[in-house]
């Protein structure tokens, strides 16, 4: 219910955006997401917002970890529609992703879509997975502003740390129809699931953000079930060398992490703040 009732209020919000490029197989240079970067005080302690989010450099959305082992994690979000900030670099982007382990380690697993804007304003929209440290791979499928999708990934063998499991990757886009699966093999830590909003990397360090009119994760699983994911135990805040931030709300219902809009800077185009206004209900 949570799916389509979230699918039905997002597709009804009207963006608008500079042109958009014909899809293309990939982008000029494979880009990188990686595990988390904590920020620390002085003291070595890690950097929190006000509500008790965790900071780092390039995630921002929710985290969960547990003593046993995250064998599966799915998240339905919407492709996000995105333009040119501003910030001088000759292209812009984010990503949104779901993934297992890279939350304290250095695996991570991961897929999701791309979102790439150049300084010209045109924008790109690819859809990828990747298993770290292991380059981007990027499918052939197109994908689109506004498409409803689902990524999920499930341990289908040798499901414990320490062992290469078996993963089975999935991508549905319910706009566009089409459906992409494939069985990998990955030695995870599997020690946390994440969903993720983030600003990935290429040769030359990482990216400015661009700007995107929203980005919804409703519902999201691990393990099968409902994360109740909280701010204070499970939120992550980025704060990325460009001045730019993007910030989480409180989850409706623990596994719905409602939709975000750019909030007026005080530095245009240096520095933004994504809110979470709650998800309509029924």
């Amino acid at each position: 219910m949570k799916h389509f009732l979230c699918a039905a209020a997002v597709a009804a919000v009207g963006v608008t955006s500079g042109p958009v490029a014909a899809q293309t197989p990939t982008p000029s240079e494979r880009l990188t997401h990686g595990p988390i970067e904590l920020h620390r005080n002085a003291d070595g302690s890690i950097k929190r917002g006000l509500r008790n989010e965790i900071q780092t450099g390039y995630w921002s959305g929710f985290a969960v970890t547990a003593a046993a082992p995250y064998t599966s994690a799915s998240g339905t979000f919407q492709v996000p529609r995105v333009s040119y900030s501003g910030s001088g670099h000759s292209y812009e982007d984010s990503a949104l992703w779901v993934g297992i382990g890279g939350d304290g380690d250095s695996t991570l697993i991961q897929l999701g879509t791309e979102q790439l804007v150049t300084s010209s304003g045109t924008a790109s929209y690819y859809v990828w997975y990747e298993l770290y440290p292991a380059a981007t791979v990027y499918l052939g499928h197109t994908v689109n502003p506004g498409d409803i999708v689902t990524a999920s990934l499930q341990c289908a063998a040798a499901c414990s740390p320490g062992l290469v499991q078996t993963w089975q990757l999935t991508m549905t886009d319910e706009t566009a129809g089409w459906s992409w699966t494939q069985s990998v093999q990955y030695q995870s830590s599997m020690a946390s699931a994440e969903w993720i909003t983030e600003a990935p990397w290429d040769s030359s360090g990482e990216l400015p953000l661009d700007d995107f009119v929203q980005a919804t994760f409703d519902p999201v699983s691990a393990n099968g079930v409902n994360p109740n994911l909280t701010l204070a135990a499970n939120g992550i805040q980025m704060a990325d060398p460009y001045g730019e931030t993007s910030s989480p709300s409180a989850p409706v219902g623990g596994d719905a992490i409602p939709r975000a809009r750019p909030a007026p800077s005080p530095h245009p185009h240096r520095r933004r703040r994504f809110r979470f206004p709650p998800t309509p209900q029924k």
